[in-house]
């Protein structure tokens, strides 16, 4: 919940993607991660309550995408 996306900025260049514009996706258990990061980002109360610090705002946030194989 705390390194991937810290480590966005290190890969920007690399990967050209814009930390203003972030798409979260997952599958399965990446699913799980992507709406607890999104969760995190968008609630100060529940990210206090958990102790982390995600490295992401929601206005960075432009969509989530959970998706599970059948």
């Amino acid at each position: 919940m705390e390194e991937a996306p810290a480590a966005l900025p290190a890969v920007e260049d690399d990967y050209h993607h814009d930390l203003e514009r972030l798409n979260l996706f997952g599958a399965s258990a990446g699913g799980l991660i992507a709406a607890q990061a999104v969760l995190l980002a968008t609630h100060a109360d529940y990210e206090q309550r958990r102790g982390v610090e995600v490295a992401i705002s929601a206005g960075q946030l432009r969509g989530l995408v959970l998706y599970c194989d059948p």
